[in-house]
């Protein structure tokens, strides 16, 4: 009973503590971000390392440093990812760093927005990874959402459901479908993040994976993988989502601010969306998401 009271005491004064803005991750903050991964011996031909990206609320503020230096800069000409590619590696670690200016993302208008507001229908994901033109996916949705056509309340209800559903674990470095997550249950970030982004493209709501890191206090390395989501509101506002961390939060498995309609300023993004295909010497590679560097031959 004691540590009981204990736990929601914390929880308590960190709860205040973020209403008032005393935690770094509640404010605008500037982190050296720096990244490295070992290679096997056989590390082929060419890597391939997604960079963190300039957005709306995450500026760069110095030119990334890439090791080994990177040949060639690949950049997404819808601005979902940067990647540099080294040729002939031939070291067994490689690694980046940059200095980024992080702010918090925050919804904070109560908006009385109708599906029937947006005005132009974007095409749904339909992929391995997110597919809202499932059948299975849209029984859901239709289930939980029913007659329900206030925007906010439909995202609302998607979550809810999200977070009811799946349980947090079993973290990979790949990515979990949408089908993984109704399947297994159990999944990480990103299988939080694939199940969302299929149901709410599902009811008519645009969104998006978000995919980078959230930053850590380690010598070595101070990013640890991370995958949240984003809405968008019929008036082009972003509306953040983060199941997952908000999942652990209510378990005490985690003291990272992020939920429904907020993340904090610890977050690094490297790339958006899911299934990208990069053509390299006229050869087309696919990859489920861009986070950490990729061996290709």
């Amino acid at each position: 009973v004691t540590m009981c009271i204990m736990g929601n005491l914390k929880l308590s004064l960190r709860s205040i503590g973020e209403h008032f803005k005393i935690f770094a991750y509640t404010k605008t903050q500037t982190v050296h971000a720096y990244y490295q991964q070992e290679q096997p011996e056989d590390a082929g031909k060419a890597i391939l390392v997604p960079l963190p990206l300039e957005t709306d609320t995450q500026k760069i503020l110095s030119k990334p440093q890439v090791i080994p230096k990177e040949n060639l800069l690949i950049h997404d000409k819808h601005h979902n990812y940067n990647v540099g590619l080294i040729k002939n590696v031939h070291e067994k670690r490689t690694q980046w760093s940059v200095i980024i200016k992080s702010n918090p993302i925050v919804y904070k208008e109560n908006g009385n927005f109708l599906l029937s507001d947006y005005r132009v229908k974007l095409e749904q994901d339909d992929n391995k990874w997110i597919s809202a033109k499932d059948k299975n996916i849209e029984n859901i949705q239709k289930s939980i959402v029913k007659s329900e056509d206030n925007v906010m309340r439909v995202i609302s209800t998607i979550y809810q459901y999200v977070l009811n559903t799946l349980t947090y674990g079993n973290p990979i470095e790949g990515l979990y479908s949408y089908k993984d997550a109704l399947e297994k249950g159990r999944v990480d970030c990103g299988g939080f993040g694939t199940l969302l982004a299929a149901l709410l493209g599902n009811a008519g709501i645009p969104n998006r994976l978000v995919v980078g890191f959230c930053t850590v206090s380690d010598k070595s390395n101070n990013l640890s993988m991370h995958a949240w989501n984003e809405a968008y509101l019929p008036d082009g506002s972003v509306v953040p989502l983060d199941p997952s961390i908000e999942w652990k939060r209510q378990r005490g498995q985690t003291n990272r601010w992020g939920g429904f309609g907020y993340v904090g300023s610890d977050r690094v993004v490297v790339s958006y969306g899911v299934d990208h295909h990069i053509k390299i010497n006229n050869k087309e590679y696919t990859f489920p998401i861009l986070q950490h560097p990729v061996i290709i031959e």
